[in-house]
């Protein structure tokens, strides 16, 4: 144990970081930031882009497990009227705003 708090001691050391900081992101009370992410991709073969990644993986298990989306409408039909009807004041040119399906 001793040498391991040792070694967690010298990775946060060389991180720039507070300890706690660390410790909150293994306890899964804190996010993964930007500034975090910067840091430990200076862990070999890591990016930013992983550790931003991961966080977002986690944060979309995390919403999927939470939120019920099973009352959104899939029928896009309404939206899919005369080219006059299409919700012309959208600062969107053309058809972008709206499905293929249309």
């Amino acid at each position: 144990m001793i040498l391991w708090d040792m070694e967690a001691i010298a990775f946060v050391w060389r991180l720039g970081v507070p300890r706690t900081r660390i410790e909150r992101l293994i306890k899964g009370t804190t996010r993964i930031t930007s500034d975090t992410a910067l840091r430990l991709a200076r862990v070999p073969n890591t990016t930013p882009a992983y550790w931003v990644n991961l966080q977002t993986n986690y944060d979309m298990a995390v919403a999927a497990k939470e939120i019920d989306v099973s009352n959104i409408e899939l029928d896009l039909s309404r939206f899919c009227a005369a080219p006059s009807a299409r919700l012309s004041h959208l600062p969107l040119e053309g058809d972008r705003a709206f499905p293929a399906q249309c």
